[in-house]
């Protein structure tokens, strides 16, 4: 099991605190964590961009995705928008993405203590350690 940060901006953290976001995703042009990085049952800390720790949630499941094109990144917003949570913008702003990761999340719940977050530059998903 290993446990990770995901650094989110306002609406996301609005979001998972209202909890309608029930997928986080992550799209990429060039494969990179956390896809082939997260599995069922990892911690995910969210870390709200330039902020702290806003809680944290465990992973349900994972799909993860190669090759992808703007039809497929289509496809994946009409089967999943609802529950990522996702403006029109940012699913736009991914449309040339061939890798992805699809994560569903648990209930977000308070972090047990601090955690320590080694400075970022600037990635947006973290690999903290093994549980």
């Amino acid at each position: 099991m290993h446990e990770h940060v995901a650094i989110v901006g306002h609406e996301a953290v609005a979001a998972l605190l209202r909890r309608t976001k029930h997928i986080e995703t992550r799209f990429y042009r060039q494969r990179r964590a956390p896809v082939g990085r997260v599995n069922t049952g990892d911690r995910i800390h969210f870390k709200i961009t330039g902020g702290s720790i806003i809680g944290t949630s465990s992973v349900l499941a994972v799909r993860e995705f190669a090759n992808l094109s703007p039809t497929s990144l289509r496809r994946l917003r009409a089967l999943y928008g609802v529950s990522v949570r996702a403006s029109a913008r940012y699913w736009a702003a991914r449309a040339r993405c061939r890798y992805g990761v699809l994560i569903w999340l648990g209930p977000l719940h308070a972090p047990a203590g601090p955690i320590r977050v080694p400075r970022q530059y600037g990635t947006a998903w973290i690999v903290l350690r093994r549980r």
